[in-house]
């Protein structure tokens, strides 16, 4: 039988040394119901369980819960002035990133210039500049700001992603940042690594995108030339609720709807889907849509949209029973 863990040590991380000083035995701290996340630092096991996901949002979900119990467990050897950086950071603001990312339980962990970046065992150890108006704290946890962490994230997306990340900080129902405030940290940023990756993202941000990938398949299409659609717009014929549409050219009567994993298992949102197409159809409005396998390559798709504004050369005589609200 397991020996009681002192009421101190209950649903926290611990030091080996804090361990010793209360009289728990290296057998104890070798107990199924402590892991170690760090080297000389135990928590509980249950913090770092992997649990059974299926959807993007379960996944993404369980991948924050993970980083705050590694950050949290390593505040109990937090180097002084240390902070929480990069994707690390993200995670703890909740800002999106790749999936590419999920499997990665390394944390990303930053000193001022000067002091000795970590070296530990799951920690990739970072010198920066900066002031202390660049670190804040999530869940008592110091991490860098979220301009500053959209800012560094641009060393590790490309401009489609960075977009993304910013589109999520700027949404117009809960902002929480703005494009001005991006900008000036983009142009207070202490290095110049980076810097067209970051002033390229930041002309092409849009305050209604829905998701990361409408966010990206939004960029692909404005870097291939082709002018920015309108985003998340709700139409209306004869004043009739018609739909909300992830993209709009409506001077080529074209929509472009992205088609995520919910609409491959939800057999009603299925039909749904298909009722939609048929119903904008009927007022004129073809319908183009994109999936995840368009985002990884973007360049039939963007053909296929030339290929429909070809045919409609001269902008369609806007017809006047059709509306748009945002």
């Amino acid at each position: 039988m397991l020996t009681p863990l002192p009421d101190r040590f209950v649903n926290r991380a611990f030091t080996v040394t804090e361990a010793a000083e209360a009289g728990l035995s290296p057998r104890r701290l070798r107990a199924s119901d402590l892991a170690m996340p760090f080297p000389h630092v135990r928590v509980p096991s249950s913090w770092l369980a992997q649990s059974a996901t299926t959807t993007v949002a379960e996944k993404v979900t369980a991948k924050r819960r993970r980083v705050v119990a590694f950050a949290q467990a390593y505040l109990t050897r937090m180097p002084k002035n240390g902070v929480c950086s990069g994707m690390t950071a993200a995670y703890l603001h909740s800002i999106p990133l790749p999936l590419r990312f999920l499997d990665d339980d390394r944390l990303d962990f930053s000193v001022p210039y000067g002091a000795r970046a970590p070296q530990h065992r799951g920690v990739v150890g970072h010198c920066i500049s900066g002031t202390r108006g660049d670190i804040t704290d999530v869940d008592g946890i110091p991490v860098t700001t979220l301009e500053r962490t959209w800012c560094d994230l641009a060393a590790v997306l490309d401009v489609p992603d960075l977009v993304a990340a910013g589109d999520a900080l700027i949404h117009h129902s809960s902002p929480r940042s703005t494009t001005r405030a991006l900008a000036e940290a983009a142009g207070q940023y202490p290095t110049t690594r980076w810097r067209a990756r970051r002033s390229e993202a930041l002309t092409l941000f849009n305050d209604r995108a829905e998701s990361p990938r409408e966010s990206r398949l939004r960029v692909h299409l404005v870097r291939a030339g082709l002018p920015m659609p309108a985003v998340n717009p709700t139409v209306f014929y004869n004043g009739a609720f018609m739909g909300r549409v992830d993209m709009l050219y409506l001077e080529w009567a074209l929509i472009i709807e992205y088609e995520g994993e919910q609409h491959l298992t939800d057999v009603r949102q299925w039909r749904k889907d298909i009722d939609r197409v048929n119903d904008f159809a009927d007022i004129g409005l073809r319908t183009i849509r994109a999936t995840a396998a368009d985002d990884r390559d973007p360049a039939v798709l963007i053909e296929r949209i030339r290929a429909h504004i070809a045919t409609r050369e001269r902008a369609i005589t806007h017809d006047p029973n059709l509306s748009l609200r945002f």
